[in-house]
């Protein structure tokens, strides 16, 4: 069917291009930082998780996971923490020097490719595009509530961020 190549290659593209961006933009502030391991930064600023949690909210193997984890690790922007009720439990914390590289980086990159273009699509097709794959995503992942967990996070960014929403 040629609507479901349609879909799926705009939709590889559009993440390609959304990383490529992304990585330009790190590449600015912290050379060497990966749009992956800039991911686990802020997912873990904003709660301590293990590399399953972790694993489950990026949709990456833990096997994936474990050696960004490890590199982050061995820059110190990473340590690996203790659960006192669960000794089985490793949670992932980031250190002070993380959070003060993250301080740097935007969260939300006012001047980047996507906000641009969002821009110019206007308010309302950027909600539409928003509310449309939110149900591609829920339909393609039933009873996962995948798409609940990344509008989470994108809350949580948007407060840490404190920036200014996309103007009408």
């Amino acid at each position: 069917m040629p609507l479901l190549v349609e879909i799926r290659s705009f939709t590889g593209v559009c993440t390609k291009l959304m990383v490529q961006d992304l990585d330009e933009k790190l590449a600015e502030f912290w050379p060497g930082m990966s749009a992956q391991q800039y991911g686990v930064l802020r997912i873990l600023n904003c709660r301590p998780s293990t590399i399953r949690e972790l694993s489950d909210h990026m949709m990456l193997a833990p096997s994936t996971l474990v050696p960004i984890i490890d590199r982050l690790e061995a820059e110190g922007l990473v340590v690996r923490g203790k659960d006192p009720e669960d000794r089985r439990r490793t949670p992932l914390l980031v250190t002070e020097q993380a959070r003060s590289l993250l301080a740097q980086v935007p969260a939300v990159d006012m001047g980047g490719r996507l906000y641009e273009v969002l821009q110019r699509m206007g308010m309302e097709k950027a909600r539409q595009l928003s509310l449309l794959l939110q149900e591609l995503i829920e339909q393609l992942s039933p009873g996962q509530h995948i798409a609940d967990h990344v509008l989470a996070m994108s809350a949580r960014v948007s407060d840490a961020a404190r920036q200014r929403p996309l103007q009408p």
